[in-house]
């Protein structure tokens, strides 16, 4: 017997006068699936509600499952709905970042000369301001080690100092006596410096400032007017000749 095919009801099951067997044909009427009534009124009566129950399950049954299949095959294909599709859980690609070129270094000004670092030149000889002022500050610095006040770069001392030693250089005779017979409180007075003055030194040669004073702090005589707690002004002289010989004179005042 097949899965789906129905079985007749014994009378044991409710139907004591059912009549089992063939019926005979009776024209004008419609004969019953398998059964002795004609009819609708007839297969119900035979199939009784259990089989009536049976029937209608069946039938909700292969319903349910027409419906599921339609459902599937509508979510297989995203445009027979409104809906938009869903992102996949795999990875996204992400756009590279675009790159926007930096801004153009604004340019700087070039470093130029002051004029306290440009060599002045008078004729054939010229000279540093530079290295002029680096030595002041490094008198001032070993000053201020041996507990002394720092000395100031005084403008007329300066000039009389200047002056010495381009004398010097046009000579070529290193002296703190001048040409002309001048000493150095004479060319200090001669610029209109009014202080009292301590003393001068005096260099040929040098390849700097820090050279030039250590060649002079290590010779006692100009060591004692340098490093002197009195002082409070110093003038600082270069002069440097055609040939790049160096004259230096350092006059030292209160």
């Amino acid at each position: 017997m097949s899965r789906y095919e129905s079985a007749s009801y014994p009378p044991s099951m409710g139907y004591p006068d059912q009549e089992i067997g063939p019926v005979p044909y009776r024209p004008g009427t419609r004969r019953a699936l398998g059964g002795t009534e004609t009819g609708w009124r007839g297969l119900v009566d035979r199939l009784g509600p259990l089989g009536i129950a049976a029937i209608v399950s069946m039938l909700l049954f292969s319903f349910g499952v027409a419906a599921a299949g339609y459902s599937l095959l509508s979510s297989d294909n995203p445009s027979s709905s409104g809906a938009a599709p869903v992102a996949s859980d795999g990875p996204t690609e992400v756009p590279p970042p675009t790159e926007e070129p930096l801004p153009s270094p604004e340019p700087q000004p070039s470093a130029s000369v002051t004029a306290s670092a440009r060599p002045s030149v008078s004729g054939r000889f010229r000279t540093d301001r530079g290295q002029e002022s680096a030595v002041v500050t490094l008198l001032n610095q070993e000053r201020r080690r041996n507990r002394c006040d720092g000395v100031r770069h005084d403008g007329k001392l300066h000039t009389a100092a200047q002056k010495h030693s381009l004398d010097m250089a046009q000579t070529g005779n290193v002296s703190q006596t001048g040409s002309d017979g001048s000493s150095p409180s004479d060319r200090m007075r001669a610029e209109r410096f009014n202080g009292q003055p301590l003393g001068e030194s005096v260099v040929q040669g040098g390849r700097g400032a820090r050279d030039v004073l250590n060649a002079l702090l290590n010779r006692s005589s100009d060591r004692k007017f340098l490093l002197d707690c009195d002082a409070e002004n110093v003038g600082v002289g270069l002069v440097i000749s055609p040939d790049g010989t160096t004259y230096w004179t350092i006059d030292v005042a209160e």
